[in-house]
């Protein structure tokens, strides 16, 4: 018995403990795995700046975040904000539910036929002298495992919003992602200071809703003052211009409405105002990982996928699961927004007259069909008697 009570003695002493810790530390401070130039970032420690800095109940991200989720009804994009929206003491951080992340879906982003597009659309010139082309090509598949890992990875306290950065840990590797590193990836150019750039610099004067209006859709200006700019209401331009931005640069299904920053974003980059993209995904990144809907997809798939891939030997596993092919943005595309166009204006306002003159087509069609049939079944049912005239 004396014996037994001794190694417990032993067991509890404060240098043996003091020990335990020391190692333990030790081994939470190795830096296995991680690549040299990314050991330099923020601490943990900071926790007083980054509570200011940090708020994942606020999904804004610069007035951009619409609050949709890609492939969900809008009752499920409605419920987002009450998901979020948790009683916490005031200056927490809120930290997502990690197990939500496992069954999110994947947005893969799609390429663009660019060189079949240039016979019917300006689009493709404009991206090229925006520098923009490389938004446009997509090869292999994205691997939906690793994008979900990564969200899952995302340290917390290792979040800069102001400076945009944030720090994932996937499979024993350290990423760290900034706007910088996205726009170095894929090889684009983020505008400079004295180019024209959107978001708009002070001083620059912000476009009325007239103005884009007149730039972005078909029709004259609404008479009640009300302008709702649907997707089967914009021009060619802008119908190709919209896929490709909201598939490849902030992901979501496109909807029949475009929101005040989407219509605006468009129409500063048909202007000439060199879009901010690598700062643009860092938004998408970061509103997606904040969202804690359990329905919320996570976007770009591809671009997570090579990013986390790329300088680093972080293997592909047997259970992976891989995204599939997806559709190009194409011809194909704008027809078939252009042919939805007239079933979306039956449906929202059949008395319009554009709703009224395609009943008539469709009668009149129908019509001379009917009569056509009607005179075959009377050539066999009744034919012409031999006294007749004729």
């Amino acid at each position: 018995m004396s014996t037994k009570r001794k190694n417990l003695d032993s067991a509890s002493s404060p240098s043996l403990r003091r020990s335990k810790r020391l190692a333990a530390l030790s081994v939470d401070q190795s830096s296995d795995g991680r690549d040299d130039d990314e050991l330099n970032v923020p601490s943990g420690g900071d926790n007083e700046d980054m509570s200011t800095s940090i708020s994942h109940a606020d999904n804004d991200s610069d007035g951009e975040n619409d609050g949709d989720n890609d492939g969900q009804s809008e009752s499920d994009d409605e419920s987002d904000g009450e998901s979020d929206g948790e009683s916490e003491s005031e200056g927490a951080i809120k930290l997502p539910n990690l197990s939500n992340f496992v069954s999110r879906p994947v947005i893969e982003e799609r390429s663009v036929a660019i060189g079949k597009l240039k016979k019917i659309t300006c689009i493709p010139d404009l991206l090229k002298d925006l520098g923009l082309n490389p938004i446009c090509t997509y090869r292999g598949k994205a691997n939906w495992t690793l994008v979900r890992e990564f969200f899952v990875g995302i340290d917390p306290f290792n979040i800069d919003k102001e400076k945009r950065v944030l720090v994932s840990k996937v499979r024993g590797h350290i990423i760290k992602v900034t706007p910088d590193r996205l726009a170095q990836y894929k090889n684009i150019k983020r505008p400079l200071e004295t180019e024209k750039q959107y978001p708009y610099l002070p001083g620059v004067e912000i476009p009325s809703v007239h103005d884009i209006w007149n730039t972005l859709c078909h029709g004259s200006w609404p008479a009640d003052d009300n302008p709702i700019i649907l997707l089967n209401g914009l021009k060619k331009d802008f119908v190709l211009l919209h896929h490709i931005f909201w598939w490849n640069v902030k992901p979501k299904s496109p909807r029949r409405e475009l929101n005040a920053n989407q219509a605006m974003l468009l129409h500063a980059v048909y202007n000439g105002f060199k879009p901010d993209i690598a700062s643009i995904w860092w938004d998408t990144i970061y509103e997606a990982w904040s969202n804690n809907h359990p329905k919320a997809s996570l976007p770009l798939g591809h671009l997570l996928t090579g990013f986390v891939h790329k300088g680093r030997k972080i293997p592909d596993l047997m259970q992976d699961k891989f995204g599939k092919e997806v559709t190009v943005i194409g011809r194909g595309t704008i027809g078939k927004s252009e042919g939805q166009s007239k079933l979306h204006r039956k449906a929202k306002n059949p008395a319009t007259l554009e709703g009224i003159q395609d009943l008539l087509e469709s009668i009149l069609e129908n019509q001379y069909e009917f009569n056509a049939m009607l005179k075959n079944v009377q050539r066999v049912v009744c034919p012409p008697s031999p006294y007749s005239d004729e």
